[in-house]
């Protein structure tokens, strides 16, 4: 196993550590719209744990599968004022997770179960220090 780059055709750019010609173990991947990963990598793969960083400012830093969000993490974006902390998987918020708005003094959040992305069971809204806990259900029918 050793250490080196790999240049695409497409423009995208991998450093880090190479066996059989395979991105291996940690190493960074950059986008060529700006987009960057740096951590973990099985056989080509982005698996681990590792840090996505995002043109727009926003990050996620945790577990990730086959190059998704998936397992326990973090996701940050500054400039729309919120960040989600908890369970994912395939890329969604799937699990307990605390997700947090803040816009200068105000603030507000939802701390409790999701299931593909949504918010779904028990939780507690809190809006300044206004909480309350709410119960959602999945939705069986469609009308």
């Amino acid at each position: 196993m050793g250490t080196g780059e790999a240049r695409y055709k497409n423009g995208n750019v991998y450093e880090g550590k190479i066996k059989n010609g395979k991105m291996v173990g940690e190493g960074s991947y950059v986008w060529t719209d700006g987009t960057k990963f740096e951590g973990s990598f099985v056989k080509n793969s982005i698996d681990g744990k590792g840090t996505f960083a995002w043109p727009d400012g926003s990050t996620y830093t945790g577990d990730v599968k086959s190059g998704l969000r998936h397992g326990h993490g973090c996701y940050t974006n500054e400039q729309a004022g919120y960040k989600y902390e908890g369970q994912w998987k395939h890329g969604l918020r799937d699990g307990e997770g605390t997700l947090t708005y803040s816009k200068g003094e105000k603030s507000s959040g939802y701390k409790g179960s999701w299931v593909k992305g949504l918010k779904e069971g028990y939780g507690e809204y809190t809006y300044g220090s206004v909480s309350y806990t709410h119960l959602t259900l999945p939705t069986i029918c469609s009308v």
